[in-house]
This record gives structure tokens, C-alpha cells and sequence, in this order.
């Protein structure tokens, strides 16, 4: 008659450790969550975030770069596409969306400055 309680205080136990195992089980996970929200996901949101913002802001004459490192000035605006001048009189329509930084550096606003070709003479 003794084992038949003993059976019962043993699995009443059994059951009171696995709660708790299965709560310390997740908590570890938990917070590789949250930390891994605040390392990566929210960072990336912020950026994306600052970047719409920048792209809302074009407007005629301001001065970009484009993904591909070229550097032009902002002649048309339309909805999704900027008519942007990288050379005198060349001009290029491209994505708004390439735009990858807004240049606010006068110096590099300037235009190249055109040298002559000199021609090597053949020997």
C-alpha cells in the first residue's frame, strides 16, 4: 500500500520540474529574441527609415549619388524617376530608389574641369 503513494508523490513531482524546466528552456530563446530585435532588426528599420525620408526630399538642383557612385544634379522630378545631369548636357533618367546619399559638400558640387587631350606623337 506505501508504493502506491510513493508513485503518486514521485509524478506530482515529475510534473512541478517540467513546468519549471520548459519556462528555464525558454527564456534563453526570449532573449536572444529582444536582443537580437535590438542588434539587428531595429537598426536596419532606422536606415530604411532615414533613407525614405532622404528620397522624399529630392528635389530639382540638389546634388546626389547613386548606388553606382556616380554623381549628378537633379534636373526633373517625377514620381518615381529623377532626370539627373552627370555631365554637361548628358542626362540620365534613373529610379529614385538608387539614390543612395543626398551630397551637401559644395566642393563637390563643382563641375570637372575640362584639359585638353594631348596627343602623344608616334615615334
Amino acid at each position: 500500500m506505501m508504493s502506491l503513494f510513493v508513485v503518486e508523490a514521485f509524478a506530482a513531482e515529475a510534473t512541478a520540474l517540467s513546468s519549471n524546466s520548459l519556462l528555464s528552456n525558454l527564456m534563453p530563446i526570449a532573449l536572444i529574441m529582444i536582443v537580437f530585435y535590438f542588434l539587428l532588426l531595429r537598426p536596419q528599420q532606422k536606415k530604411m527609415k532615414e533613407h525614405q525620408n532622404m528620397i522624399n526630399a529630392l528635389e530639382k538642383g540638389s546634388t546626389v549619388v547613386f548606388g553606382s557612385g556616380i554623381i549628378g544634379t537633379v534636373k526633373s522630378d517625377e514620381e518615381h524617376i529623377l532626370g539627373v545631369e552627370v555631365a554637361p548636357n548628358v542626362k540620365i533618367r534613373i529610379r529614385r530608389e538608387s539614390v543612395t546619399e543626398l551630397i551637401k559638400d559644395e566642393a563637390v558640387k563643382k563641375p570637372l574641369e575640362e584639359k585638353p587631350v594631348e596627343k602623344k606623337a608616334k615615334k
